[in-house]
């Protein structure tokens, strides 16, 4: 095993390790780690400065684009498009059990669109959890729905997932996402059905007399009525989505030009504009300077001839029968939502993934096929993976034991993850050879 391989290992798990310890941002520890393991490694400062600057270029279109898509889906939020359209979903299809249970993984769905877990979990679990008790539902029901349709919905462009899968490949969020538009259809599909199977089973065990009161309580409650600006901002949202799915437009120049108008039109003024950005800046600084310190690992482990992630991969290949090289990408796919229970997603999708692209492609296997397969599972199951906070966050709002809902859920996730790669492989958007 060459030295380069043996501290590209060392780099590579020493990250895992840290990033599961949870003690240091990983802002901190992508800049960091690989600058003190190069040194040691015998990468003078300035071929370093070079490596970084590489890896960093790789990364700045995705930090410009998430930094106004984090800032449009807050803007739309604080204007208010999300409200009235769950209240419609409720009066309207929530007129039983099988409504009510499909409106909470259209809800989900609906927001989730800011990829934001936190406000997702913040929308969905207050509102619905008492529903569910009233129709004496089981909990783990509802957090099993709302994590699949997160996991589902984590990959779309301006996701964090995709941005790490990005980094990884080499290829575009946009991109990415249209090959994977006919895999997210099906795995929002695989929401309904779930949400038909559990209103059915809460049907047949009597809770049908208890969803008309339900019902019939909220419609008794008075709603905002909505006005002209609700119908731009969903107008604007539904144009931006099909924009971006179109492709033939930079993803940031269209997120850009959608906020423009949203500033404009929703808070006129340079003051009140000045302070959505303000609000919208934490998560978006955060975001955007994780991106951009990534690029110092991904830079540091891809660059030079040969780079660490090469001879790594060269190791690997020693080690990999030839009858199973070539399925590389489809066993790590299915692999990926056990193995995402352990590995938080940067250490998956920046640490793993990478090495499994260079294995891959020494058997014919693009970074885009290995990308692909390995987001599915791993998104379809971060909601229950324990180095994930949000996960905690959910089952805290629930009052749900983390032992008790991997033991309801995690095989289902599975299943979810295993139903949509075999999506992927018919559509031919992950080759099965």
């Amino acid at each position: 095993m060459s030295y380069l391989a043996v501290m590209g290992y060392i780099l590579l798990i020493s990250f895992v390790l840290i990033l599961m310890w949870g003690k240091i941002s990983p802002v901190t520890l992508f800049i960091a780690l690989p600058i003190i393991v190069g040194l040691i490694a015998g990468y003078d400062p300035m071929t370093l400065n070079e490596y970084i600057k590489a890896g960093i270029g790789s990364t700045t279109t995705n930090a410009v684009m998430f930094c106004f898509a984090v800032l449009f889906f807050n803007i739309m939020s604080e204007a208010g498009l999300f409200e009235p359209i769950i209240n419609f979903l409720i009066r309207h299809i929530g007129k039983n059990v099988v409504g009510i249970c499909v409106a909470a993984g259209l809800v989900t769905v609906i927001g989730h669109l800011d990829e934001s877990a936190t406000t997702t979990i913040c929308i969905t679990v207050p509102f619905f959890l008492p529903l569910f008790k009233k129709l004496k539902m089981d909990p783990k029901e509802l957090l099993l729905m709302i994590a699949i349709a997160m996991g589902v919905m984590n990959l779309l462009p301006w996701g964090g997932p995709m941005m790490r899968v990005s980094v990884a490949t080499g290829l575009e969020t946009t991109y990415l996402w249209r090959r994977l538009i006919p895999v997210q259809v099906a795995g929002l599909v695989c929401v309904l059905v779930m949400a038909f199977y559990f209103g059915k089973k809460a049907e047949k065990a009597g809770a049908k007399e208890l969803a008309a009161q339900v019902v019939a309580e909220m419609k008794a409650q008075e709603q905002k009525p909505v006005d002209w600006k609700f119908f731009f901002n969903l107008i604007l949202t539904i144009g931006t989505i099909m924009i971006l799915s179109g492709g033939g437009f930079t993803s940031y120049i269209v997120f850009m030009i959608s906020c423009s108008l949203a500033l404009i039109v929703n808070f006129p003024g340079q003051k009140p504009q000045n302070a959505i950005i303000r609000k919208a800046a934490p998560p978006a600084f955060f975001i955007v300077a994780t991106i951009l310190a990534s690029g110092v690992f991904v830079g540091i482990l891809g660059q030079g001839e040969p780079s660490m992630l090469t001879e790594m991969a060269n190791v690997l290949l020693g080690l990999l029968p030839e009858s199973l090289g070539k399925y590389l990408h489809i066993i790590m796919g299915i692999l990926s939502a056990p193995l995402g229970l352990v590995f938080g997603n940067d250490a998956y999708l920046y640490g793993v993934l990478p090495l499994c692209i260079e294995v891959g492609e020494n058997y014919g296997i693009t970074g885009e096929a290995m990308g692909l397969a390995m987001a599915i599972g791993k998104n379809v199951a971060v909601m229950g993976s324990p180095v994930y906070p949000s996960t905690f966050l959910l089952l805290g709002m629930a009052d749900v034991e983390l032992k008790d809902y991997l033991k309801y859920s995690f095989v289902p996730m599975w299943v979810v993850s295993i139903l949509m790669i075999l999506v992927g492989i018919v559509f031919g958007i992950i080759p099965l050879l």
